[in-house]
């Protein structure tokens, strides 16, 4: 049973590590958890308010390599998994592509949290950046996307790079865009139950 979680965006990425999503090896400097936005606001509730956090999450497993393929067995548990661990955290938005292993990713969490995710194409970069720069202070974002576009969204958030490959589903990053200040990457794995034993 995966436990559920009721926090500010700001607080997101260490419950999440409580939670048990592991922080990824370290491939680059460690990252930091704190908006840098937390440095120059005036009180903590500013900093929670007025900063942007995205997280950001590849499709989960799917069943063939087909253009459009369907969630598998294990990617439907991801699904689940993912809305068991989100579902209390404040999600404000949800954004996913034009495929439907990215619809199906999102489903159950759409369902719990009581929203309509925003379909995106998944090549169309500016519409991504005009639409994620665009939240509200404060605002929960949750976005299903694809091993080529994921790590070009966070580079072009300017929030680092990242590379997701081929066989990898476990990947959570959480972004949190500052009003001031340069955007911070959280890392993690999340719901690593969820994949067949190696």
């Amino acid at each position: 049973m995966v436990a559920r979680v009721s926090a500010r965006p700001a607080l997101l990425p260490l419950l999440l590590i409580a939670l048990g999503c592991r922080p990824a090896p370290t491939l680059a400097p460690a990252p930091t958890v704190v908006p840098a936005v937390a440095a120059v606001a005036s009180t903590p509730q500013e900093a929670r308010v007025s900063a942007r956090t995205i997280v950001l999450v590849r499709h989960a497993e799917k069943q063939s390599e087909e253009r459009d393929p369907a969630l598998s067995t294990i990617g439907q548990a991801r699904a689940r998994c993912l809305a068991e661990v989100l579902a209390d955290v404040g999600v404000t938005h949800l954004f996913n592509t034009e495929f439907r292993r990215t619809h199906e990713t999102l489903a159950p969490l759409a369902e719990r949290v009581h929203l309509t995710p925003k379909q995106l194409p998944a090549a169309a970069t500016t519409e991504w950046l005009a639409a994620l720069r665009g939240l509200s202070p404060g605002a929960l974002a949750v976005v299903a996307g694809h091993s080529n576009s994921i790590p070009g969204l966070v580079a072009a958030l300017d929030a680092g790079e990242v590379t997701i490959e081929h066989g990898d589903y476990d990947w959570m990053l959480v972004v949190s865009l500052p009003d001031r200040g340069s955007p911070t990457l959280l890392r993690l794995h999340y719901c690593v139950d969820a994949e067949p034993a190696r």
